[in-house]
């Protein structure tokens, strides 16, 4: 797939740049590029002017290794943007690389960057020979997700791979480790310098000005061997047939006097036609023929590029028909400060007629960046939400932020579309404040005035500042609609999702998913097809959850050899799925895709802490309670800096439901008791009723029996969920403790029936020795129930005979440790204040339990 079927890049940022008529090889540094067979990086850190892109551009056309080459720009900030280009520029060595990656880059969901990066680094290992791959002026990246983008790729870089980097400061890369392993080499300004031979070699022979060595030298002297200066003097030495001396001797000062000096010696020497071109065209991140004459209005525009071309004024080619070009960045600054200075009411028309060329040629989205330099707000509004909406399509949260701050507040606020589209950008990057603020400019208009799809970012704020009353406003104003839009269903179903309606919102999923796929639109079809697994799992439909991600996943794989971002949604759903069957390697291997996911794409809200914190349960599962703490904490890490408060208080749940596992009574104690004041709200990724069955299991490791048997009756009342199967076991274990075996057996076969449905063996499991002595019991009597010899087979050996912390109360655990201690029973009385005869009475009630007979079995 070529990339030249994306209009949203520009080709010509991939082109290695062509060497000029007066271009001097540097066969020294040439030499020391050539040495880089081991390095991941090569880093060419210079100020401008100092020949870094030449330098790499005549190694690349030199060498017969493969190139593919990158100009970055402002606009690169963006990790989509930035990754697509990266593919892009690898496709013109290796166009069976990456077509279906750079199509999913390109689409309305892309995918999260790990997925992207891993699956490039895999097609790049299967490629032949050498390939370099130019990051030409990376000193425009200012975003972190960009700067870890790139040490990803670093780090799994194959083999016979190299990234070269220009870049007029150094990265925010892992340098020293890099530098540590013999992966980097470096080349600065000090190696950068024209030496004198070269100085000599520019001047006299390229130039053809046969300066004496004394003039070389001073050259040499006065400009350090930096390129740009030298290339400055040279142009205007070309007008003088007199007088070079004298030139020379008052060419002086630091570079950014020279420079200023030597444009004007250079503008000053030009006809005036030129000098208004140069100017004019100055505006422009790119020139070619067309663009130039659109913008001075001259009929010349190509001739024109031609003539300076030939006369080395500054023109870069940036592709080898010539078609595009653009000035040295040095050169365009000045031009530009000469325009401001000399026609500063000029230059927002110029930018504004290139805006019109750009549409009209197919590039909207560079039209967007010179109407808004040119503070044309209007056309760049419509822009936006007409031909240039890619960038909201494709997700491109940065770059959509990087637009709002060009335009006035109160133009934004005026413009509902323009709210909406920001608004989300905001949300999805976790600023809550400003998304909500560009809610109420949209919600201050009349309704019929109001976008289509303002209802989602009105649902995303008020889920976050958990507002019930506007949550059912927002539901009244959807289920009003006479004829419901597949945005307005989605909506209904998240709101009815939250209210517990489980059933109806996988309905009203299911009704978006299919007027999506009619409509054509992909994205938001996908995006019910994982609400609708998320709802299965809670609801306890474990296998049909199941057949929904594994659709989602598919339909992925679709779109492109990744996983789009919200793809975390459906590996998390099937790591709570194999959890439920107890297929703990897999529901690892999900989790941490879930993880590793959120982390590095940025959908990190819910997902991150809940795959982090069943990741957690694993590792319990396994009996290594250590990591499991440390993994709870870092779920409740990420829950307190990345989720709405109201999660975090849900989320502690599960982390209570570790301690009890692990006996640590007094930390759950405290949670039950910061519970037990607290205002039970909506979830947006936790069901409701995993507090109450929470809550019953401390009550039952306190022994209190009755207060369990009350709390389950009234949950075990209510619909059926994924918490039920627990519940009634929870419920059979509290009437065995009471002697009500007769119901406990009944109350168990109600959990095995439930649980055998949908394969639950992990409810069971959780609690413990109490439930394998019970389970073990009723096999005894009923070994016809092969389900409930299949559960108990997966408990530890003897776990049916052995006995938990949970079933011994607080004084039984008393004595027992006075016992360990070597203490008399009435060595024991006279501490607990108690009759010998009582303590003779906890002594055997304690044997029994341990199923031992002696003190020192006990």
């Amino acid at each position: 797939m070529a990339f030249e079927s994306y209009p949203a890049l520009l080709v010509t940022k991939l082109y290695v740049p062509q060497a000029r008529s007066a271009h001097v090889s540097r066969g020294e540094l040439l030499a020391v590029l050539d040495t880089r067979s081991e390095c991941k990086l090569v880093l060419i850190a210079a100020a401008a002017g100092f020949g870094k892109t030449s330098l790499v551009a005549d190694w690349c056309n030199q060498r017969a290794e493969k190139a593919a080459w990158f100009s970055l720009d402002e606009g690169d900030n963006d990790p989509i943007r930035f990754l697509s280009y990266v593919v892009a520029a690898i496709q013109t060595c290796y166009p069976d690389v990456g077509g279906e990656l750079l199509a999913a880059l390109q689409s309305p969901q892309p995918p999260p960057t790990a997925h992207a990066l891993a699956t490039l680094v895999n097609q790049l290992a299967r490629t032949p020979n050498r390939l370099l791959l130019v990051l030409d002026d990376y000193h425009v990246i200012e975003n972190r997700a960009v700067h870890e983008a790139l040490s990803f790729l670093l780090d799994h870089l194959p083999p016979q791979k190299t990234i070269i980097m220009l870049t007029r400061a150094d990265p925010s890369l892992p340098l020293a480790r890099l530098r540590a392993r013999g992966e980097l080499l470096e080349l600065r300004a000090d190696r950068l310098r024209f030496s004198a031979q070269e100085i000599a070699d520019f001047l006299n022979h390229k130039m053809g000005f046969n300066l004496p060595p004394e003039a070389l030298q001073a050259l040499d002297t006065r400009t350090e061997g930096w390129i740009a200066g030298l290339q400055l003097a040279a142009v205007a030495m070309q007008s003088l047939s007199e007088a070079k001396q004298a030139f020379i001797d008052s060419f002086t000062g630091s570079h950014r006097f020279i420079l200023d000096y030597l444009i004007e010696e250079v503008l000053s020497q030009q006809p005036e036609n030129v000098r208004h071109f140069l100017l004019q065209t100055s505006v422009l991140h790119r020139l070619n023929g067309s663009l130039c004459s659109a913008v001075t209005g001259a009929a010349d525009g190509q001739a024109m590029l031609e003539h300076l071309e030939r006369n080395n004024l500054f023109l870069i080619p940036l592709d080898q028909a010539r078609y595009w070009y653009r000035y040295h960045h040095l050169f365009a600054d000045l031009l530009r400060a000469r325009l401001l200075a000399e026609n500063p009411d000029s230059v927002a028309e110029l930018q504004s007629q290139a805006a019109r060329w750009h549409e009209a040629n197919g590039l909207p989205e560079e039209a967007i960046l010179y109407a808004l330099d040119a503070s044309d707000f209007e056309y760049a509004a419509s822009l936006m939400t007409g031909s240039g909406a890619g960038v909201t399509r494709r997700g491109e949260v940065t770059t959509l932020l990087d637009w709002y701050r060009k335009f006035p507040p109160d133009f934004v606020a005026g413009n509902p579309q323009l709210c909406l589209q920001f608004g989300l950008a905001f949300a999805l990057n976790g600023q809550w404040h400003e998304a909500e603020t560009l809610l109420s400019y949209v919600e201050q208009r009349e309704a019929d005035s109001r976008p289509d799809d303002a209802l989602l970012l009105a649902y995303l704020v008020a889920t976050y500042r958990q507002d019930a009353a506007r949550l059912r406003a927002i539901a009244a104003e959807a289920a009003a609609a006479p004829t419901p839009d597949r945005v307005t269903k989605m909506v209904l179903g998240l709101i009815v999702g939250l209210s517990g309606d489980l059933r109806h919102a996988c309905q009203l999923m299911a009704e978006a998913q299919e007027s999506s796929e009619r409509a054509g639109d992909y994205s938001l079809a996908l995006t019910a097809l994982f609400h609708q697994c998320r709802y299965q799992v809670f609801l306890g439909n474990l296998h049909e959850a199941y057949g929904l991600c594994q659709e989602a996943l598919a339909r992925i794989q679709q779109i492109g050899d990744a996983a789009l971002p919200m793809a975390s949604f459906a590996h998390t759903s099937l790591g709570r799925i194999h959890i439920e069957w107890n297929e703990l390697d897999r529901a690892e291997q999900h989790l941490s895709q879930a993880i590793q996911l959120g982390e590095l794409s940025g959908f990190v809200t819910g997902m991150v802490s809940s795959a982090t914190m069943m990741l957690a349960e694993v590792k319990q599962a396994w009996g290594d309670s250590h990591e499991a703490a440390d993994l709870a904490r870092k779920a409740m890490a990420a829950a307190e800096r990345n989720d709405p408060p109201t999660e975090v208080i849900w989320l502690k749940t599960y982390q209570a439901r570790l301690w009890l596992r692990q006996g640590d009574m007094k930390a759950a104690g405290q949670w039950m008791r910061e519970v037990q004041t607290q205002q039970q709200s909506v979830s947006l990724f936790y069901p409701a009723p995993v507090t109450p069955i929470t809550q019953a299991r401390f009550l039952f490791m306190q022994r209190k029996t009755d207060e369990v048997i009350a709390l389950l009756m009234r949950l075990l009342n209510a619909p059926r969920h994924l918490l039920t199967v627990e519940g009634l076991a929870l419920l059979a274990l509290a009437r065995a403790a009471q002697g009500d075996h007769v119901h406990a057996w009944l109350t168990l076969e109600q959990a095995l029936v439930a649980a055998e449905t949908e394969n639950r063996v992990r409810a069971f499991l959780d609690l413990g020795a109490p439930m394998a002595k019970l389970l073990g019991r009723y096999c005894e009597v009923h070994p016809e129930q092969k389900y409930a010899q299949k559960i108990l087979a997966n408990f530890p050996a003897g776990a049916s005979e052995a006995v938990s912390v949970e079933s011994l109360s607080e004084r039984e655990l008393e004595i027992l440790r006075l016992i360990a201690g070597g203490h008399s029973n009435e060595e024991i009385a006279q501490r607990l204040v108690l009759a010998v005869s009582t303590v003779k009475w906890y002594i055997n009630e304690l044997y029994g339990k341990l199923h031992v007979k002696t003190r020192g079995q006990a």
